[in-house]
């Protein structure tokens, strides 16, 4: 019997199988004929091994505070593979953009939760600039979700829905998501006590090759743009949060895995 306690088979199941998924969306006109089957569900079925692997962090983050934070960031992440498959199953319209708009409540949220996180960590508890970035990030979602009121997010025509340009916010959105990853790498280094620094710069290096990719996706380029972006940015995330436990600048309970199972 598996248990969820000891997260490594869940987290190596859920990344093989999203690798072999991202493969499939790539080359889909290739090597599947029924993706439009695997493209509609496949969001629903992500949503059990995330299930699993955030009731592990119950067990693995020892702070209240920051398991209470870790719960939310999972719900979130749930929240949009829901959200990508009611947007996939529904017509197009002008009224169900909001499915597709919601992918930047946790796209936004979760990077300001990681960053709390390490803040609170690090014992740099400085509630005027928390406050302050935390408004900045909820003003952000809200221009979002209202895009169709001002389309300054994405520029939409009404009659070709699915083609779509990016307004000045979206531009402010990537460049506030920039400043969060430089904050977020700054509190690891600054929490991170072992000499042996390989781990954070394999941490940057994920964040560079997340950013060329994002930004590839982005301009469309031609095989990028095939895969799927939300699963991409969810391994992305699942990534950071579990390699923070993992080296000890989240308090968990990593390094004593095996009194706990």
């Amino acid at each position: 019997m598996i248990k969820i306690r000891n997260n490594n088979i869940i987290l190596y199941f859920f990344l093989i199988i999203t690798l072999i998924l991202q493969i499939i969306f790539m080359f889909k006109n290739v090597v599947f004929f029924n993706y439009v089957f695997i493209n509609n569900y496949i969001h629903l079925f992500l949503t059990v091994p995330i299930t699993l692997w955030g009731y592990s962090l119950i067990y693995r983050i020892t702070d209240k505070k920051v398991r209470y934070y870790s719960f939310l960031y999972v719900l979130l992440l749930m929240f949009w593979l829901i959200a990508k498959f009611c947007a996939l199953i529904l017509p197009v319209s002008i009224e169900n953009l909001i499915f597709w708009y919601l992918y930047y409540i946790p796209l936004l949220f979760n990077v300001y939760l990681l960053y709390e996180m390490l803040r609170y960590s690090s014992d740099k508890l400085n509630y005027k600039t928390n406050y302050f970035i935390l408004i900045i990030t909820i003003i952000l979602i809200l221009s979002v979700l209202t895009n169709n009121y001002h389309n300054n997010v994405f520029i939409i025509d009404i009659n070709y829905l699915d083609k779509y340009t990016y307004g000045y916010i979206y531009s402010i959105i990537v460049i506030w998501l920039i400043i969060l990853g430089i904050l977020i790498l700054n509190y690891a280094f600054r929490i991170y006590k072992n000499r042996n620094k390989a781990p954070l710069l394999f941490v940057f290096l994920v964040f560079i090759l997340y950013f060329i990719y994002n930004r590839a996706y982005v301009f469309r380029i031609n095989l990028i743009f095939r895969s799927d972006f939300t699963i991409t940015t969810i391994i992305f995330m699942v990534y950071l949060l579990e390699v923070f436990i993992r080296i000890n600048l989240i308090p968990g309970k990593y390094y004593y895995s095996s009194f706990f199972k």
